[in-house]
């Protein structure tokens, strides 16, 4: 999934969000992605199937469709279908995914007391409406013992989990990361594989999102951010589904570079480095940043020998023009550490790419790749 457009999930997201329950201690920088299924988002994929609203063009596991139908017919007219199905109507779209993760696991589903703001909860214009919703999800995982079945699928869970993490794409560690920018950001990162739940399009998530709102300032300094990705399953072969074996890189990069923008004073950037393009007029900081975290990962792919798969036929944003440039100019950063310890050090040289007519782009991109290639103190 990858969710909404980059700069409105960005925009959409920048308030804080917190999910799961928080580890014994911190994660370490060096931590891989953990691939887990998740007893909250499958208490919902019940719910998409019983109400008749989990999307056909999604792959699933029929044997296991079949024992959810078995298992959990006798209520499919309890009150939490239909008031799940309501919620989806009216809000357009599904925000349980995100909600239930500020809760417990099931079937107290209790809610998380934390000093952090939580996101779409104000889309529900009555909070009572959205506290009897969670309160029928409550009774319907009590009355149909949700939790017993979620235990008896471990097995087909573990089978899962293992290949999913099999077949991830390694094209780097947060300690990877960590280096490329220069400093260390403690975090966690979370998979949660959707067996039958198929979440909606916000589905990756940093909690608490790095900004200048009060939750992202209220959180403590020693709790690691968490980084959150919700994958539906893309196919079903030999008997398991499949996830899409995408690298984990760009939520990590998106912490650091956001938590770079912080510190740096941009309120004038359209005018000093020049507009990105017409729809980016008066959002120059998010634009520059979605374009600056594809450029590293595209970096981290490149450093990989991975060559990312591109459709071709897709339209693409006018902004994306920038792209070339900002990697050969990145390279130029990789070759100079000595000169820029961290990459917060070097976005005065990378917005330059910005600067200058867009016929001057290409151009741009040809020198920096050439500045990069030059031995030291070779000739210009």
């Amino acid at each position: 999934m990858r969710t909404i457009p980059r700069v409105a999930a960005l925009l959409g997201l920048a308030v804080a969000l917190l999910a799961l329950p928080l580890p014994a201690r911190p994660a370490a920088v060096t931590d891989g992605p953990q691939f887990t299924t998740d007893p909250r988002l499958e208490l919902l994929g019940v719910l998409q199937q019983l109400a008749g609203l989990r999307p056909d063009s999604t792959p699933s596991d029929s044997a296991y469709r079949l024992r959810l139908e078995k298992r959990f017919k006798p209520w499919r007219e309890h009150r939490a279908v239909a008031a799940y199905a309501k919620a989806l109507k009216a809000q357009g779209s599904d925000p349980f995914g995100i909600i239930m993760l500020f809760h417990g696991p099931p079937p107290a589903l209790s809610r998380r007391n934390v000093n952090w703001e939580e996101p779409f909860m104000d889309r529900f214009a009555d909070p009572k409406e959205l506290e009897s919703t969670l309160q029928a999800f409550r009774d319907f995982a009590q009355v149909s013992r949700f939790m017993d079945y979620y235990q008896e699928e471990l097995p087909a869970r573990k089978r899962l989990e293992d290949l999913a993490r099999k077949e991830a794409i390694d094209i780097g560690t947060m300690k990877d990361a960590a280096a490329y920018m220069g400093y260390t950001l403690p975090m966690r990162h979370q998979i949660l594989l959707c067996v039958h739940y198929v979440p909606g399009q916000a589905n990756n998530h940093i909690i608490p999102y790095p900004s200048r709102s009060a939750a992202s300032q209220n959180r403590p300094k020693d709790v690691p951010l968490e980084i959150y990705s919700l994958k539906a399953p893309v196919s079903f072969t030999d008997g398991l589904l499949r996830y899409e074996p995408t690298p984990e890189q760009q939520e990590i990069l998106y912490a650091y570079v956001e938590t770079d923008f912080l510190s740096l004073e941009l309120s004038d950037a359209a005018k000093r480095y020049g507009p990105i393009s017409e729809g980016c007029k008066q959002n120059w900081s998010p634009c520059a940043m979605d374009l600056i975290v594809r450029s590293v990962e595209a970096r981290f792919n490149e450093r990989a020998r991975r060559v990312e798969e591109h459709n071709e036929r897709r339209k693409r944003p006018p902004e994306d023009r920038f792209m070339p440039a900002l990697s050969a100019s990145l390279r130029e950063y990789e070759a100079h550490r000595d000169r820029y310890p961290t990459l917060r050090s070097y976005y005065s040289r990378l917005f330059e790419v910005f600067s200058g007519p867009t016929d001057s782009v290409e151009r741009s991109a040809e020198d920096s790749a050439g500045r990069a290639a030059r031995p030291k103190g070779s000739p210009r």
